[in-house]
């Protein structure tokens, strides 16, 4: 089956046959079962074709409706371009009915909201906890830089830094009467970073559950005029939104992601509700999603 890239650079090319169609920007619109047309999807576009008077300048004139918009053409003359034009319209919509598949959603809207959310998600003032990351060694692989899969080991250590530093969460499995398990892993590399560098982890809270918590994640590298001044206090206690020491790093991030993490109970490994101590610790982190 042929890709939906595939048939939108076909029905572009198709819509070059008629002049006041060329380079519009089709899209492709869900459509209820039962309407005209294939059941299921149609095509709109972001150009509606100008009503154009007949160039032998007639006084009737019909108005041609179909899914693309409405046409307003002279139905009287047959031939010429006028008329291969009004036709060339027509064939393309109904030949795009029968060539796309069901279920296709409206994408341009959607792509633009989520490359917002891309950008809002590199910035520093979107996340409200940080911890300074050591960078090792054995982190950078055979090109250089650290390793794709290393990055969610450091999105690891500041979820849990935060949570046993500031929420009470005890680890032990024998004694712990809550326990995370991480169940959603996401990551995005936008540029890298390699030993020894010390990036700057920073973390966020999009949702808190009954159960479960989704996480907003980022890597902030230092700035390449100077290193990173670390303390002891920096590692135990990581620091919050605001403080002096992230003038250190770049503003942008170099890796985003996201996590989701469901309690449980360590006994019956069913979800447990999240206490009221431990749910306003998460909440201090709440950001948009």
């Amino acid at each position: 089956m042929e890709t939906s890239a595939t048939w939108r650079a076909e029905i572009q090319e198709d819509c070059a046959a008629w002049p006041a169609w060329a380079g519009a920007d089709l899209h492709f619109v869900g459509k209820k079962a039962g309407q005209q047309g294939r059941p299921g999807c149609h095509v709109t576009s972001n150009l509606t074709p100008p009503a154009r008077p007949c160039p032998r300048r007639c006084k009737q004139r019909r108005t041609l409706r179909d899914h693309s918009g409405s046409v307003t053409s002279c139905m009287q003359h047959k031939s010429g371009s006028h008329a291969r034009n009004s036709e060339a319209a027509i064939t393309m919509n109904s030949w795009a009915w029968r060539l796309l598949p069901r279920n296709i959603t409206h994408f341009s809207s959607t792509s633009s909201a989520i490359q917002r959310a891309e950008a809002h998600h590199r910035q520093l003032e979107a996340y409200g906890y940080f911890l300074p990351i050591q960078t090792r060694w054995q982190d950078n692989d055979q090109y250089g830089h650290v390793n794709n899969a290393v990055y969610y080991s450091y999105f690891d250590t500041i979820i849990n830094h935060y949570l046993i530093r500031y929420c009470d969460l005890k680890t032990s499995l024998l004694t712990s009467p809550l326990v995370g398990f991480m169940v959603t892993n996401q990551c995005k590399y936008h540029t890298p970073i390699s030993f020894p560098q010390i990036p700057v982890a920073a973390l966020a809270v999009e949702k808190v559950g009954r159960s479960s918590v989704r996480y907003r994640l980022a890597l902030f590298p230092p700035k390449a005029t100077s290193l990173p001044s670390v303390e002891h206090s920096d590692l135990t206690d990581g620091f919050f939104l605001g403080h002096p020491k992230l003038s250190q790093f770049d503003t942008l991030a170099c890796t985003t992601g996201s996590s989701v993490h469901v309690f449980v109970n360590p006994a019956t490994r069913k979800p447990e509700s999240l206490p009221e101590d431990f749910r306003n610790s998460l909440q201090k982190l709440m950001c948009q999603a």
